[in-house]
């Protein structure tokens, strides 16, 4: 099987992002800069978990993995308390762009990012 390496698209991202803020007729809903920390701590653990998954398997759209993560850890590693993270969590949820769960307890989130939002690496030839 043939190693895949997956990276972020972030010009895709940044488009969604910014074509949503401009649909947006309330400031207070618009998606800024510390949502975006959020969103990119997310996106960047989920592009790390499907370069370790992807040694061992090939993804499509419809067997996406899931991201389990916990309200307080995604609060430590981006700086913000854990009610702020609730709160990200909420506006990335109208974005679109991440499928997002709530577990079996209040803090506890399953994300799904589709594939679309991430290119692969093709295998490069040297001379």
């Amino acid at each position: 099987m043939k190693e895949q390496t997956y990276f972020i698209h972030y010009e895709k991202l940044w488009k969604i992002t910014k074509e949503f803020n401009d649909r947006t007729t309330f400031r207070s809903n618009e998606v800024k800069g510390s949502t975006m920390d959020t969103v990119h701590l997310i996106f960047k653990m989920y592009e790390k978990m499907l370069n370790g998954k992807s040694r061992y398997m090939s993804f499509d759209e419809a067997e996406i993995p899931v991201l389990k993560l916990v309200a307080s850890k995604i609060g430590k590693l981006t700086g913000y308390e854990g009610k702020t993270i609730k709160d990200h969590i909420t506006k990335i949820k109208r974005l679109n762009i991440i499928l997002i769960n709530n577990q079996y307890y209040e803090n506890h989130y399953t994300f799904k990012i589709p594939l679309k939002y991430f290119f692969t690496s093709s295998e490069v030839t040297y001379f």
